[in-house]
């Protein structure tokens, strides 16, 4: 029998982001050098990266992603369109 493929582990978004703000932060390094190390670091620790933004956040973190803006605004639409239909 064959080995099962070792299945890579995932982290969220905000915890990639404070992995660079806290190398920033510790080391005092430029953000591309934090990012880089955060990503190292990471693979190193056999995380999937796939879905993360690699870029640095800023100081006051990423805004709402613009899916979930939409998402959000399609959702608000429908309600008022059910809501102002019952009347």
């Amino acid at each position: 029998m064959p080995p099962k493929p070792k299945q890579m582990r995932r982290i969220s978004q905000e915890a990639f982001d404070e992995c660079v703000q806290s190398n920033i932060d510790d080391f005092e390094v430029e953000p591309a050098e934090a990012v880089e190390e955060a990503i190292k670091e990471f693979e190193l620790q056999g995380v999937d990266l796939t879905d993360i933004d690699k870029t640095f956040a800023g100081p006051e973190g990423r805004a709402e992603h613009p899916a979930s803006v939409a998402a959000k605004a399609y959702f608000a639409a429908v309600e008022a369109a059910e809501g102002g239909g019952a009347d």
